[in-house]
């Protein structure tokens, strides 16, 4: 594909400024680049607000001031257990009455934990895959298919440029937010409407968290959260009532399905 110069159409309006390539095969027009997303528009239209994050430090310091409504973001931890769950799980709590999907947690994650922060277990669904084709495809699904408000993942390996754009198309299509939960060893240009890192404090139960890029706004310095101490000093949920004996079939039939497991 052959490419003119590149042409910055400014003066339009005092505050936009477009920047379009020129196809030289093709004839197209800036309004059908904007129609497309390809072409950023500044000040356009007034920007969208995000969901909140339930952490008011945070929230001041992204673009949307808060989460994207939909979309990819990435949180980068040295180790799983590093507060990235109290990180999102005020968010979560606030969301509507949809899924929140756990792709591959690398811990069963906490019944009685889900519950104190305000969600309800029947909304909690556990996928575990076999290999990282399987999570791609299952996160793919989950994200555009409407019924999902929220996902968590933990890839096996980074997704290259194109299983990203078309997980972003399909949390786009559904209307659902996924974190991508990883390590440092994630490239630094991966393309997400943001990553968070977080990494330990001196300050005990704090950690350090600093938006490392975003959409739309600037990089931003790292700040002090207390996350660790604000889950120490919650009041514990009271224990779910006893429940009756459950008995089991003596011989299970076996199914070729993925195993899906509620987190209960």
């Amino acid at each position: 594909m052959i490419f003119g110069q590149i042409i910055a159409l400014s003066g339009l309006t005092k505050h936009k400024v477009y920047t379009v390539y020129i196809d030289s095969m093709k004839s197209i027009t800036l309004q059908s680049l904007l129609d497309q997303g390809t072409v950023w528009a500044g000040e356009l239209t007034p920007r969208e607000k995000g969901r909140t994050t339930g952490h008011t430090q945070l929230d001041e310091l992204l673009a949307h001031g808060g989460w994207p409504k939909q979309g990819v973001v990435d949180i980068q931890v040295s180790a799983p257990g590093q507060g990235e769950l109290q990180l999102l799980l005020p968010s979560l709590a606030q969301a509507d009455e949809r899924l929140w999907v756990w792709l591959d947690p690398p811990l069963q994650p906490c019944a009685q934990g889900i519950r104190q922060a305000g969600i309800a277990l029947k909304r909690c669904l556990i996928l575990r895959t076999e290999n990282a084709g399987d999570a791609l495809w299952a996160l793919e699904r989950c994200l555009q298919s409407g019924c999902v408000d929220s996902a968590l993942a933990w890839l096996r390996r980074p997704p290259n440029n194109k299983a990203l754009r078309r997980l972003q198309m399909a949390a786009e299509t559904g209307g659902t937010l996924a974190h991508l939960i990883h390590d440092e060893h994630w490239p630094a240009d991966a393309g997400t409407h943001a990553r968070v890192a977080l990494w330990p404090s001196q300050t005990a139960g704090h950690l350090h968290a600093q938006i490392v890029r975003q959409r739309g706004g600037p990089q931003q310095r790292p700040i002090v959260m207390p996350l660790l101490a604000q889950q120490a000093c919650s009041p514990p949920a009271p224990k779910p009532a006893q429940l009756g004996p459950v008995h089991l079939d003596p011989q299970p039939r076996l199914s070729l399905q993925p195993s899906l497991q509620l987190a209960l």
